[in-house]
């Protein structure tokens, strides 16, 4: 029965294939209990039931047309059979030389989005691709009776009008389709599994029963030797190379620990920590700090700023006994100067940027202190100032005499400063700032 993988015609009248191969190591088990074993192969039809018909013990009847001579050709049908219940009292079975489920396949550029199983299908309302005339097809219909279907002639085609966009998925013996995606990339299997079923070769009740046995013998022995695995492995598992290894050759290396090959033979990090062709480079932890040069500019800036300040500082001092500097008050231009020095400090705790863990630090809420005070006292005196020239222009325009102490003044700058105070006071208690490392991104890993 052609059905590719489990058996694959040639066209010359040979067979390949994963029963292709079984054949030919039960032949050699025979050859070593000093048997010959050959089979004599014959194409079967298409349709499973119709192939079952001819080694049925039910020939020349309405269920089975198929005339006594007919069906007295063959022994065995070569083909992936289901055994159930009804078959049963039909045929002999030979034993079960695979496990399966049914299964779906889809589009594997749809990954993450779209319908991925027959659940949702059902519930979708859309088509699946069935196998026309299979036993498969009746159990998935009955499975799932909400979901409309396409019968295909041949899984080429289901698998044509699945790209086509005819049918969502394409429900079909999960082995089949394992073997249609490890040959196709765009395809990809469905993790929904249901129904398992026991793959076994329909054997004739009319078979000769030394013949029967020994074929029952040697495939057990199969069994027993893991040639059913071995070729299980061949055909429906996706080739990976050895732990430690990569490569198209296998013969590149890949860190055992932090990597594993893929089907390509490329090796994969198993956490963005790990990168480098073998995955053994370890990638630093990105903490997003500021880099040093932004620090050192920061710095420099202070630097500059302090310098300016202790220049004009050091002018005002030089020149306090001229008129001109008398006039503008020496000790409000050095408070002026003092909150440009205080509010500009605030840079210094603003880089600082590590901590263990996340919690209060200190350099958080000195920030606001310090740039606060620093602003009060600077527009505190400027404004202290110009209301002391308002005092005295209104006074002029009366003629009268006023006197604005330093004192006086200075207490105004107090007053605003102090407001300032009071409210980083409550900040810094009821609320403060608190330093807190957010990740973006993470794996298993961390």
């Amino acid at each position: 029965l052609n059905a590719p993988p489990f058996a694959i015609d040639n066209g010359d009248g040979t067979y390949s294939g994963f029963q292709g191969d079984l054949l030919r190591r039960l032949s050699q088990f025979a050859l070593e209990d000093d048997y010959n074993l050959t089979f004599v192969l014959s194409p079967s039809p298409t349709q499973y039931n119709e192939a079952l018909n001819l080694v049925a013990s039910d020939c020349n009847t309405t269920a089975n047309p198929n005339p006594r001579e007919e069906c007295d050709r063959f022994d065995l049908i070569v083909g992936d059979y289901y055994c159930n219940a009804d078959r049963s009292l039909r045929v002999d079975f030979s034993p079960t030389w695979l496990r399966t489920t049914m299964s779906a396949i889809k589009l594997a550029e749809f990954e993450g989005k779209g319908i991925t199983t027959l659940t949702e299908l059902t519930f979708a309302g859309g088509t699946a691709c069935v196998p026309e005339g299979a036993y498969l097809s009746e159990v998935v219909k009955a499975k799932f009776p909400g979901a409309s279907y396409n019968d295909c002639p041949d899984p080429a085609a289901c698998i044509e009008r699945l790209k086509s966009g005819v049918c969502q998925l394409y429900a079909d013996d999960e082995l089949a389709l394992k073997y249609r995606a490890l040959n196709d990339r765009s395809l990809e299997v469905t993790r929904e599994q249901f129904n398992t079923q026991y793959i076994v070769w329909p054997l004739s009740e009319k078979m000769n029963p030394q013949h029967s046995r020994l074929l029952k013998k040697w495939m057990y022995k199969s069994v027993a030797n893991a040639t059913l695995d071995e070729l299980s492995y061949d055909y429906f598992e996706v080739k990976f190379c050895p732990l430690g290894l990569s490569g198209p050759n296998c013969d590149q290396d890949c860190d055992p620990i932090h990597g594993l090959s893929d089907r390509d033979g490329r090796c994969i990090c198993s956490s963005t920590k790990w990168t480098g062709a073998d995955c053994s480079v370890e990638v630093e932890e990105d903490l997003n700090t500021y880099p040093p040069w932004e620090i050192a500019m920061c710095y420099s800036f202070f630097g500059i700023n302090t310098l300016a300040v202790l220049v004009c500082a050091s002018w005002i001092y030089w020149q306090r006994n001229t008129q001109q500097v008398k006039v503008w008050q020496p000790f409000f231009l050095y408070l002026v100067l003092l909150g440009c020095l205080v509010s500009s400090s605030s840079i210094i705790p603003a880089v600082q940027q590590s901590s263990e863990g996340n919690g209060n630090v200190p350099a958080c809420m000195v920030f606001p202190w310090l740039f606060s005070v620093g602003f009060s006292i600077t527009f505190g005196s400027l404004f202290a100032k110009i209301r002391r020239v308002y005092i005295l222009f209104k006074a002029a325009v009366t003629m009268n005499r006023v006197t604005v102490t330093v004192k006086e003044t200075f207490l105004i700058v107090c007053a605003i400063t102090s407001v300032d105070i009071l409210i980083c006071m409550i900040w810094t208690i009821v609320d403060p700032l608190s330093w807190q490392r957010i990740v973006k991104r993470a794996d298993n890993f961390a």
